[in-house]
C-alpha cells in the first residue's frame, strides 16, 4: 500500500506498507526506509512477475540509510522490501509518474505529466526495460503537444495488433492536431487506421476496449463533434 499516510496504528510509516493476511502490518518491509515528504505522493505500485515492485508517483527523495542516493518518480523494491540496485532510472522523469503499465519484466510503460526521462526529451509517456533503461525504439520524444508544451498522459492502453491507444490531455502529436486521444504504433509513430482528429473538447482519463474493437473514452469531454456527450463516449474502431 502506498499514498500519503505515514502512520499505522501509530507506528510511523515511510508512506509504503505492506500487510500480512490479517490486516497487520509487515515490519520487515520496507528494509529501507525511503524518506517521503507529506506533499509528495504514491501513484501507482505494479508487481512485476519475478516479485519486484514497481512505484510511480511525485517521489523526490533521499534513500536511506545510503542519504546521497536521490530518486525521481520512480523506486524499485525487491520481493524483500531491499531497493533493487539493479534498477537504475538515474534522473528519472522531471515531473511526477502516474500509470505504470507492464506486458513483461522488459515492456514497461510509465505515464505521467514529465518531460524528460534521463535527460531525454519524453513528453508525458516512456517505455523502459526492467533495469530502468529508456527503450529507444519506442519513441515519442517531444510529440505530444511539442518540446516546452505541458501535458499530461494519463492513460494507455494496448490493443491486439501491437498499437496502443494514448489518453490525456494534450492537442498535438508530432505536429498532427490529435485532441485527448491517440492511436500510435510499437515504434511510437501514428497508427492512422484511427482518426479522432479535434473531436474531443476535453482531456481522456481512461480507454476501454471492447471485444468488438469498439472503444469506450471516459473523461471530461462535453462534445463530440457537434454530438453533445456526458464525459463517456464509445468511438468506432477507425475514431
Amino acid at each position: 500500500i502506498g499514498g500519503l499516510t505515514n502512520r499505522f496504528n501509530g507506528i510511523e510509516i515511510p508512506g509504503l506498507i505492506r500487510l500480512n493476511l490479517n490486516g497487520t502490518r509487515d515490519s520487515l518491509f520496507p528494509k529501507e526506509n525511503t524518506k517521503i515528504s507529506s506533499a509528495n505522493y504514491f501513484a501507482d505500485l505494479v508487481v512485476l512477475s519475478d516479485g519486484k515492485i514497481l512505484i510511480s508517483g511525485s517521489l523526490n527523495a533521499d534513500v536511506r540509510p545510503n542519504s546521497y542516493r536521490f530518486v525521481t518518480n520512480l523506486l524499485c523494491y525487491d520481493s524483500t522490501g531491499k531497493l533493487d540496485s539493479s534498477f537504475i532510472p538515474g534522473y528519472g522523469m522531471t515531473n511526477e509518474s502516474y500509470n505504470i503499465l507492464v506486458y513483461d519484466n522488459s515492456s514497461i510503460f510509465l505515464t505521467g505529466a514529465f518531460t524528460t526521462y534521463q535527460l531525454n526529451g519524453r513528453n508525458g509517456l516512456v517505455k523502459i526495460d526492467n533495469k530502468g533503461n529508456i527503450d529507444s525504439i519506442f519513441y515519442t520524444g517531444y510529440g505530444f503537444n511539442g518540446e516546452g508544451a505541458y501535458c499530461i498522459i494519463n492513460q494507455i492502453t494496448p490493443t491486439n495488433n501491437n498499437s496502443y491507444f494514448i489518453g490525456g490531455y494534450f492537442t498535438r502529436y508530432k505536429g498532427f492536431s490529435n485532441n485527448f486521444i491517440i492511436k500510435i504504433l510499437s515504434d511510437g509513430q501514428i497508427d492512422t487506421s484511427f482518426i479522432s482528429g479535434t473531436n474531443l473538447t476535453s482531456q481522456v482519463d481512461d480507454i476501454i476496449i471492447q471485444s468488438d474493437g469498439k472503444i469506450i473514452v471516459l473523461g471530461f469531454s462535453t462534445h463530440f463533434k457537434y454530438d453533445t456527450v456526458s464525459q463517456i463516449i464509445r468511438l468506432m474502431p477507425s475514431g
